[in-house]
């Protein structure tokens, strides 16, 4: 004998921004969606969190390799600079001529700047990793 029981309370719809109930029939499976709008709707939400979840990771990967790129290079960076330093300092030392301290003291400034460039690249790389959840 089959026995067909009364359709009990209505769900609220599934759909993004949507407060409306969805009636249940008294057989077979529960709709979730007050209308084919609210459907699709929810398939538009669903699609775009999906495109934002794989932005997010595609930002993540290639602030990983920045920082994979960045970082090595800080450190040749650091010792050419801590180098070129240290000749500059012998060149005073020694009493080298005012035109080769210049031409020292440029270069150094020169290494010091591109450090600063790859430190910056590097920490605006760590920063973005931090910020991406």
């Amino acid at each position: 004998m089959t026995t067909t029981t009364a359709p009990t309370e209505a769900a609220a719809c599934a759909g993004p921004l949507c407060h409306a109930t969805v009636p249940r029939a008294a057989t077979g499976r529960p709709g979730r969606y007050c209308s084919a709008n609210c459907r699709q709707a929810a398939h538009r939400e669903r699609a775009r969190q999906a495109e934002a979840a794989a932005d997010r990771a595609r930002r993540l990967e290639s602030a990983r390799a920045a920082a994979a790129v960045a970082f090595p290079q800080i450190d040749m960076y650091a010792g050419h600079v801590e180098m070129l330093a240290r000749e500059l300092a012998d060149k005073a030392a020694a009493g080298a001529a005012r035109a080769e301290l210049a031409a020292a003291a440029g270069e150094l400034h020169h290494a010091a700047a591109a450090l600063e460039r790859v430190t910056l690249n590097y920490r605006a790389a760590a920063d973005l990793q931090t910020d991406l959840p």
